[in-house]
């Protein structure tokens, strides 16, 4: 490897250590998997945000999806096409769902209709009819998500390509690319950890929430629905993690800083 690559990857992971974020999610019916592989930890989360979609009344239909195939390949005047739409055709079969960068622009786009139509009703005669607050909030990390996911697929895609089987094909495609023995897409440091975050959060319910930012600065979220009998409990729990979660943030500067001295030494040593 060139001391420029590892001048890059040292600089990723750093970048990556300006903010920590510590979660305490409730989930149901967990599985206690590890995530997969690459190409079949984004058709999980393909799955579970398409799922939560169509269950809310906007799932993914192939109309939409052509125009989102449209848009992330440049086409013009489809915006405003993909800001009013509404569904009205069924959602494609899961059979049919790839993992490729339209279909994250598509849910996307579906994600952002259930907002806006909520919007509607929030401004309406009546706002009790209005999602729950943590139902929109899904919603908006979806649209937030996929708004990412779009160009790091597509980048995916471009790199490792196959035909389109890896990043862009149906699970049964996907499955047969990934265990044909294709499995050297885990160099990008960035690119997983995005993935993976997105992938263990899911469309849960976060109930705590901590982001600590290098220069010092701490904000703790906490939902509303954390009931009283679970408070204590719950809260508990998140501080336990923060500090766990500090440690190895700590660990993990130590280890930058290691890196970069060891960097500089092979920039600055003498020539033979």
């Amino acid at each position: 490897m060139s001391l420029q690559s590892w001048k890059d990857r040292i600089e990723s992971i750093a970048l990556g250590l300006l903010t920590i974020e510590i979660n305490t999610i409730r989930k149901s019916g967990m599985s206690a998997q590890k995530m997969p592989e690459l190409p079949i930890a984004l058709h999980s989360i393909v799955d579970c945000y398409s799922d939560f979609l169509s269950s809310g009344g906007y799932g993914v239909t192939q109309a939409l999806l052509d125009l989102a195939s449209q848009r992330i390949g440049g086409a013009p005047g489809v915006n405003n096409t993909l800001i009013a739409w509404k569904p009205d055709a069924a959602p494609l079969d899961m059979a049919e769902i790839t993992n490729g960068a339209a279909m994250f622009e598509a849910m996307r786009w579906a994600a952002a209709a259930a907002i806006r139509d909520d919007n509607i009703v929030l401004l309406g005669p009546t706002p009790e009819k209005a999602l729950h607050q943590e139902v929109r909030a899904v919603f908006v990390r979806i649209v937030s998500n996929c708004r990412q996911l779009v160009p790091l697929v597509k980048g995916l895609a471009a790199k490792y390509g196959q035909s389109n089987e890896l990043f862009g094909g149906t699970l049964e495609e996907t499955a047969q690319a990934v265990f044909s023995g294709a499995r050297n897409y885990y160099d990008e440091t960035d690119v997983v950890i995005l993935i993976r975050k997105v992938w263990d959060i899911g469309t849960e319910t976060v109930l705590a929430q901590t982001s600590v930012q290098v220069d010092g600065d701490m904000v703790t979220r906490i939902s509303p629905d954390i009931e009283g009998a679970q408070r204590d409990f719950l809260l508990a729990l998140h501080t336990s993690s923060v500090k766990t979660g500090l440690a190895q943030w700590q660990a993990m500067f130590d280890l930058v800083k290691s890196l970069i001295g060891e960097l500089g030494r092979m920039l600055f040593a003498p020539r033979p």
